[in-house]
């Protein structure tokens, strides 16, 4: 995922795995130390990417039809003194359109990863919490828009906003929630059910989704 900062005060970007055994139906938990980390350098005005020892992918875990929930916390830091209402996260896709729209058009890698990822935001003043009530989450949002049953795939937005700060109040972390949209998943493989793709894949093979966005702050 490529990251963007117009305004300076982005200081870095932390990558924070599910704590699936520490969660509950109401609490998400997270891992407090990050498997990856992006740092803007103000002086160069570019942001690089590290990760932890041994961590080679990052983000979304495996999804299956068992376990469809496989949420991630990406964790914005911002320096010190920034207000809320000066905080917006832009995403732009590179996809133009909604994978589910294209019948057998599923590929063995490097799917849009915009198609099937939904996410909500937070916000923290002074520290952040890796233990995240999902009632204190914003509404769900994606690229993608479904019927509420998933039967019907109804719109595509290449354009989305992760979070909007609106408050004068200091802000110095934003979180994002991402997981797996699994009516536009299960749209997308209603779409492929004569692909050669799933036809061939075997027991212990993934389709490979990738991000497919740009985050601007």
């Amino acid at each position: 995922m490529e990251v963007a900062s117009l305004t300076g005060s982005f200081r870095t970007l932390t990558v924070h795995p599910w704590d699936e055994e520490n969660s509950t139906d109401s609490t998400y938990v997270f891992e407090s130390s990050a498997v990856a980390t992006y740092t803007y350098n103000e002086n160069s005005d570019s942001v690089t990417l590290t990760k932890a020892t041994g961590v080679t992918t990052f983000g979304l875990e495996r999804y299956s039809l068992l376990e469809p929930s496989q949420p991630v916390l990406y964790l914005f830091q911002f320096e010190a003194d920034t207000l809320d209402s000066e905080i917006s996260i832009e995403a732009t896709s590179s996809t133009e359109t909604f994978l589910g729209s294209v019948e057998n058009g599923l590929e063995a890698e490097d799917n849009p990863l915009s198609s099937v990822v939904k996410f909500s935001s937070i916000s923290f003043g002074s520290t952040p919490s890796y233990s995240i009530t999902k009632t204190d989450l914003s509404e769900e949002d994606h690229f993608v828009e479904m019927s509420q049953d998933g039967g019907t795939f109804n719109s595509y937005n290449k354009e989305k906003t992760f979070y909007f700060g609106t408050a004068d109040s200091e802000m110095r972390y934003v979180g994002i929630v991402f997981d797996y949209y699994a009516e536009a998943m299960e749209y997308i493989y209603s779409m492929n059910l004569g692909n050669d793709v799933l036809m061939t894949l075997n027991i212990d093979e993934d389709v490979g989704f990738k991000f497919d966005w740009t985050v601007t702050l």
